[in-house]
């Protein structure tokens, strides 16, 4: 059942900010697939599955 009620958000008046910097993006490290053990994601996916049974 969904909770129903206000919402209340803080008054902001008057109230200062100061400017943030924010660094850019690095790039992402690209890893090729056949780094990924597909044994270990079997086995995985078998845990979850016996998890998910109990």
């Amino acid at each position: 059942m969904a909770r129903e009620g206000k919402l209340v958000v803080p008054n902001l008046d008057g109230m200062d900010f100061a400017p943030v910097q924010i660094e850019e993006a690095k790039p992402v490290e690209v890893v090729s697939t056949s780094a990924i053990n597909l044994n270990s994601v079997d086995a995985l996916k078998d845990l979850l599955i016996a998890i998910a049974l109990h």
